[in-house]
């Protein structure tokens, strides 16, 4: 979506109107379907509750997919970081050895 450009994206069964930005309009409307997908199991678990009610719980869940994504990544970031210094760590020892046997 340009800058200034609309697409319409619909959310549980109401249509909304997006302007600019500098996602393409099949992602908004893969972020829109995300998001419905959401509120839409929350409504079929509790039918009596209200709308406003439904998007924010949608929203909270949403951001704990996003919190326990970025944990991981840190995990893992940090894992491959101590693994590539102790790869570095073993290169550096061989190397010296080498030198030093030379």
């Amino acid at each position: 979506m340009e800058d200034g450009a609309t697409t319409r994206i619909h959310i549980h069964g109401h249509t909304l109107t997006v302007k600019g930005g500098h996602v393409d309009d099949g992602y908004a409307r893969t972020l829109a379907a995300h998001v419905s997908a959401h509120m839409e199991r929350l409504t079929r678990e509790a039918p009596l509750t209200p709308l406003a009610q439904v998007a924010m719980l949608a929203a909270m869940n949403i951001a704990h997919e996003l919190f326990q994504l970025r944990d991981q990544s840190a995990a893992r970031e940090a894992d491959l970081d101590s693994r590539t210094r102790d790869l570095l760590e073993c290169i550096d020892a061989e190397f010296h050895s080498v030198r030093r046997d030379a």
